[in-house]
C-alpha cells in the first residue's frame, strides 16, 4: 500500500510536527543552537590559528596549567 500527499500537506505536517516537539522539547533546540555555536567558534579558532604565528607545544600548556 503506497501512502502519497501533496507537497504543500506534507509541508505543513512536517512543520506541525517540528512546532509541536520544540514546545514540548525545546532543550533540544536549545542543544542544537549550543552545538551549532560551538561549531562555529571552533572554525574561528582554526581559521585565526592558520593566519597567525604557531606556537610551540609547551607554550600551549604553560598557558592551560596556568588557569
Amino acid at each position: 500500500m503506497e501512502f502519497s500527499l501533496p507537497d504543500q500537506q506534507l509541508k505543513q505536517l512536517i512543520k506541525a510536527a517540528l512546532v509541536e516537539l520544540l514546545a514540548e522539547r525545546n532543550d533540544i533546540l536549545v542543544e542544537v543552537v549550543r552545538e551549532a555555536m560551538e561549531d562555529y567558534a571552533l572554525g574561528l579558532a582554526i581559521k585565526e590559528g592558520i593566519e597567525n604565528n604557531p606556537v610551540s607545544r609547551e607554550d600551549v600548556f604553560k598557558v592551560l596549567k596556568s588557569h
